[in-house]
This record gives structure tokens, sequence and C-alpha cells, in this order.
């Protein structure tokens, strides 16, 4: 059995697997499942390979992917020239395959309400736009944090566009120097450490207030983690509302950092689904760009394996402009 193949933890309440199978065990398992025609298993083999291919080439462990992730695969299989139609089948396999895995308690349902992307009359792609922040939005956000903890966390998020797991996992050990530089080294999804290749910078707006929050740790050994939940903390529930509990000391899971992210945004009025904890991973994007930076340096600094994860924000970016400078208030006083 392939239950038997697995450890059983849980997250947030939610059943989460550790497999010990590899992948081709666990396509094999869900394509034995599905009572459909040979011509449908193969379909749905086709497309669960690609999406496991792009899981391995973006180091992230089918066990810990996030909605956003499979988000961003839906937008990068539209921007790298799949029919809108392929891109509604792969995602309906996806769908199929999550709900499969939850029923034989290997991981939770994430994709149940991922959208398949639509077609218009002609065709045309209806593109998803991410949500990020405008830097006045940004700043605002910032102020909703007098704790040191929050502030110099979500002033991270920010700065660097970690994901939470990132956040979640990182060590005071992890803030090094190279060529005269402060960094942080990401232990990133599927890594079993971190990897020195892979390194955030720490200017002084991002370091000055890690260094603020750390002065009121005193004690604090390396091989602790960087930030730490604080007393009461919280337990998220499914609403994203959570419940307190008494615990301090230990790392912050990226639940709960979600949901610290999640109340300062609503506190700033951002308080639908297109904004979450990453929209800080958007905002960076977006800002390095607005402020001369290219794909390239976007592509570096969040840690893409392939520029065209990369492209996702340009479409974000062109979308506020179009908002901001809409060709017709040109016109509004016109008649």
């Amino acid at each position: 059995m392939i239950t038997e193949c697995v450890n059983i933890t849980k997250t947030g309440g939610l059943p989460v697997a550790t497999p010990v199978l590899n992948e081709g065990l666990l396509l094999q398992a869900f394509l034995s499942a599905q009572d459909v025609k040979e011509t449908s298993r193969k379909t749905y083999g086709d497309a669960l390979r690609q999406y496991f291919h792009y899981l391995a080439a973006n180091k992230i462990a089918i066990g810990e992917t996030s909605v956003e992730d499979i988000i961003e695969y839906k937008q990068f299989l539209l921007n790298t020239g799949h029919k809108v139609l392929t891109v509604r089948a792969y995602i309906i396999t996806i769908r199929k395959f999550y709900t499969w895995a939850e029923s034989r308690k290997l991981y939770p349902n994430i994709a149940s309400n991922i959208k398949t992307p639509r077609t218009n009359q002609g065709g045309t792609k209806d593109h998803f736009i991410k949500m990020h922040l405008t830097a006045s939005q940004a700043k605002d956000l910032l102020s909703q944090y007098p704790n040191p903890r929050d502030y110099a966390m979500v002033n991270l998020m920010l700065r660097t566009g970690l994901r939470t797991i990132e956040v979640s996992r990182a060590r005071i050990a992890d803030v090094t120097f190279r060529s005269g530089r402060r960094i942080l080294l990401v232990w990133g999804k599927g890594m079993d450490a971190p990897d020195p290749s892979v390194y955030v910078v720490l200017t002084d707006a991002t370091w000055n207030p890690i260094k603020d929050y750390l002065k009121t740790r005193p004690r604090a050994l390396e091989n602790e983690p960087l930030f730490v939940t604080e007393g009461k903390g919280f337990h998220p529930s499914k609403n994203g509302e959570g419940k307190e509990h008494e615990h301090s000391g230990g790392a912050m899971t990226p639940r709960l950092i979600q949901l610290i992210v999640k109340r300062g945004l609503r506190s700033i009025g951002l308080d639908s689904h297109a904004y979450s904890a990453h929209s800080l991973r958007h905002t960076t994007a977006t800002q390095i760009i607005k402020n001369g930076g290219t794909i390239m340096d976007v592509k570096r600094a969040l840690r893409h394996s392939s520029v065209n994860t990369s492209m996702i924000y340009t479409a974000s970016i062109e979308d506020e402009e179009r908002l901001q400078h809409a060709p017709e208030d040109l016109i509004d006083n016109s008649f």
C-alpha cells in the first residue's frame, strides 16, 4: 500500500506526508486508481510528469508545494506558449491528483480552488494578474507592526522576496558575509540544509531591523531560528483567523508567518484573496523593475531557475500602469 510508504504528520490541522517513494511510484499509483480510458490515463500521466519536472527544476518538494506554487506554474505554462485549452487540461489533472492524494492521506488538497484559465471568443489568453503592493502600501504595511520581530520579518520579506518557508527555516548562523556584503543563506524548498550558493543580500535597510530585534534576544545561540515565537502564538485555522496557544521560543511556522502578514494586509484595507504573504515576494520583484532593474535582476534576487518565471511580474506592472495612467481619464471632462 502506498500509505505504508509515507510518514504522516500534521501541520495546521491538516495531514501532511513525507513520501519515501519516488515520483514514478506516486504517479503509477495515481494513474492506476483512475477509472478512465487508456488515452485519458496517458494524458494525465503526461501532464503530471511535466508538473513534477517543473517542481524538481525549482527545487520544490511535492509535500511542500503551496497554492502559490501551483498558480505560478499555471502562469509559467501560459507564458511559455502553451495553449489555454492545454493549460486547462493540465490544471484539471493537478486538481484530480491532489484530490486523490488527500483521499489517501498523502497530501492536503491545496489545488481544489485553483482556477483554470478562460478563453474569450477570440481564443486569447485570460492572464492571471499577480497582486503586489505599491511602495506606499508597503510602507503602510510596515507601520502596522510595532513588534520588533514582526517588523523585521515583514521588512525582510518585502526587500528580499523570501518565501514563508524560507523565513521559517532561517537560522541566526545563516547570516554571514561574502565579498564584504552581508548575506543570508537560503534554506529553500526541497533542501536538507542551506545551500552556500543560494542567498539574499541583506542591505542596511534590511539588516538593521533584524539587528534591533536580535538585541531583544541577548542569549540567543547561532543555531537558533532567526525568528522565534513569542509568548502566546497562534494556531492558524482554515478560515485564516487562528486560535491562541501557549508556545514560545520555537521556529515560526510558515502558516503563522502567513497569518501575521495577512492581518497586516487586512489592517491597511487589502482584504481580498488576491493579497497574501506571497504578495510580498511579488512586491520585491516589481519594485526591482520599477527602480531600474531588469528581468535578470529579478531572476537572481528571487532565485528563479528560469527567466520565464520572472516574466510573470511584468504583467502586474503593466496592469498597475494601465490603472494609474488610464487614457480614459484624458477625456473625462470633454463632454
